[in-house]
């Protein structure tokens, strides 16, 4: 995590240093720190009695919902808009980098996100309504995603190509 840090400081600095690509930076900062306040939240609320659960709940799934869908729709298209650009090349390697960590990261969550579905279906089932802990969706979900997990790296080459594709159609075309 702290070379991904390292990555975005020079990332977020080149403006400074080389008088180009503001614009594209203060973009990438809005990407990166919109979901910090409900971070900030989840963190803070326990300091303030049982902390609301209910609360630190919502604040999770707003989270996991805003980083995937601004990962996977937002930055991969100012990607490519960066990267199909007459930006230096290390400008477009930097953010690049940052969008295949992302990838990793969504991953990470979706499978996170399924599980702890699962866990809390079952318990629900199994605390509250007194029933079998078998819930056919999430636990074909799970099995699903489990069975899944065999893809990661068919998936990371599969991102990481994707994410080179337009630094390499730019150069092709010149």
């Amino acid at each position: 995590m702290h070379f991904h840090h390292f990555v975005s400081l020079l990332l977020l600095t080149w403006p400074l240093f080389s008088g180009l690509n503001g614009a594209e930076c203060v973009e990438t900062i809005i990407q990166a720190e919109i979901t910090n306040p409900c971070l900030n939240g989840i963190e803070i609320l326990p300091y303030f009695g049982n902390g609301s659960p209910q609360l630190i709940f919502v604040l999770q799934l707003v989270f996991l919902v805003t980083f995937i869908c601004v990962r996977v729709f937002w930055s991969t298209a100012s990607l490519a808009k960066v990267q199909l650009s007459n930006s230096l090349f290390a400008f477009k390697v930097i953010p690049t980098f940052i969008w295949i960590l992302s990838m990793k990261w969504v991953w990470m969550m979706i499978n996170k996100a399924i599980k702890i579905s699962y866990e809390v279906s079952t318990l629900q089932q199994v605390v509250i309504l007194k029933k079998n802990p078998e819930n056919k969706v999430f636990a074909k979900a799970y099995s699903l995603l489990k069975s899944g997990r065999k893809f990661y790296i068919p998936y990371m080459a599969l991102m990481i190509y994707f994410s080179i594709h337009n630094i390499i159609v730019f150069y092709l075309r010149k």
